[in-house]
């Protein structure tokens, strides 16, 4: 079979090859390319974790050292409310600043702390109190916020009743997390 070559035949032949160049072309910009992206990316994701895994390698070491330090801070970050050891603390404390300690409300409890894991909780107690001046009050919040519990005070608000009585209240966040179940 023998093809001659026409006016025709070569338009069909370069229309055929345009859309061939043009196909490659826009097929390698359109699907090519993001694929390639995606792969460097990727790749520049895997050197950086090896390379920080070459650098700082993990060691048993390390994992102790770890362990030691979060067992240091369970003991400012108790396991459970333990709210008695707090109040008894803060018996103490009013007793020693000539505080009398009126009541004690739970306003919110095992509300999660903003910014950490569910498991670090907190409630939110009222504390009512009478002294007899403002000084013993303010020496008592002083002491309180000197401890080396996690609490957080909000309010702190104080009141003359009569020319020898002052009364307030504080409002306090005791922190405390839940152990894990591992």
């Amino acid at each position: 079979m023998i093809v001659k070559w026409t006016r025709e035949s070569l338009l069909v032949l370069l229309t055929l090859v345009m859309i061939l160049v043009a196909g490659f072309y826009y097929g390698n910009r359109l699907f090519l390319d993001p694929v390639r992206v995606t792969a460097d990316a990727s790749s520049q994701v895997v050197n950086e974790q090896e390379r920080l895994l070459s650098t700082y390698p993990p060691s048993d070491a390390l994992r102790q050292e770890l362990m030691e330090s979060y067992e240091s801070t369970t003991l400012f970050i108790p396991d459970g409310e333990r709210i008695n050891e707090a109040t008894v603390m803060i018996e103490q404390l009013a007793e020693d600043n000539d505080v009398a300690l009126g009541q004690m409300t739970r306003l919110s409890d095992n509300q999660p702390v903003e910014g950490l894991s569910e498991r670090f909780l907190k409630s939110t107690y009222q504390i009512e109190f009478i002294s007899p001046s403002a000084e013993g009050l303010r020496s008592m919040l002083n002491d309180l916020s000197r401890e080396d519990r996690l609490w957080d005070s909000q309010v702190f608000s104080y009141q003359r009743e009569t020319d020898d009585e002052f009364s307030g209240s504080l409002i306090i966040d005791l922190y405390y997390h839940i152990p894990s179940s591992n």
